[in-house]
């Protein structure tokens, strides 16, 4: 047993004391690592998963206001509705394939961004054209429940577009599909000779009174 200089012993840690603590501070470091790997790579995944998510987004939402500009200036045309849809299908084929899945061209209520008839965007069986995504052929097949055809256009009329879309996560951190969706309104453009459509002046407001002070 060795000795210090002022005459205490000094022990010597047994061999099997010091290759515990070594095994100890191993074990904590793998520990360590698995959970910083772990969210290095939820931090990793979570970028590219968000990104593309936004890319998706933004691509759907794009593809709408095409279409609606499309269907707008070409309204006085039978064939206005499938002149929008080429134009969405062309901005769509850069998703994956499936991912936007359905689209409906309507009448539309500005101010609600729904059918001017109160129905479904889904199930509307007037003044509107429906459209679904067939995966098997890759191409968009219209619905003949519904129409909206171009005679009965009128200038001051909206016309909407809805897509609907999803997108597809690359893992499971992030739970079941997002679903997707945008609608653009565009107000139709006046034919040749037609009038344009007047400009509806904003309702005044009207000044809230002053109430008479309290008599004190």
């Amino acid at each position: 047993m060795a000795a210090r200089s002022d005459g205490t012993s000094l022990t010597t840690p047994a061999p099997e004391a010091e290759t515990h603590k070594r095994a100890h501070s191993r074990g904590a470091a793998a520990v360590e690592a698995g959970i910083v790997s772990l969210l290095v790579f939820t931090l990793f995944f979570g970028i590219i998963e968000f990104g593309m998510l936004w890319r998706n987004t933004h691509i759907i939402g794009d593809a709408a206001r095409e279409g609606a500009i499309e269907a707008s200036q070409g309204t006085r045309e039978d064939t206005y509705a499938q002149l929008a849809m080429d134009v969405m299908d062309t901005r769509l084929d850069s998703l994956p394939r499936g991912e936007a899945f359905h689209v409906t061209i309507f009448k539309a209520d500005p101010s609600t961004g729904r059918p001017a008839n109160g129905q479904d965007l889904l199930t509307c069986t007037d003044d509107c054209y429906r459209y679904d995504y067939n995966d098997t052929t890759d191409t968009w097949e219209l619905e003949a429940l519904a129409a909206w055809p171009a005679a009965t256009h009128q200038t001051c009329d909206y016309i909407g577009v809805y897509i609907l879309g999803k997108y597809d996560w690359l893992t499971a951190f992030f739970g079941d599909d997002r679903v997707l969706e945008h609608t653009a309104i565009k107000r139709l453009e006046p034919a040749p000779g037609e009038a344009t459509c007047p400009t509806i002046a904003p309702p005044t407001v009207q000044p809230t009174p002053t109430p008479p002070p309290t008599p004190t």
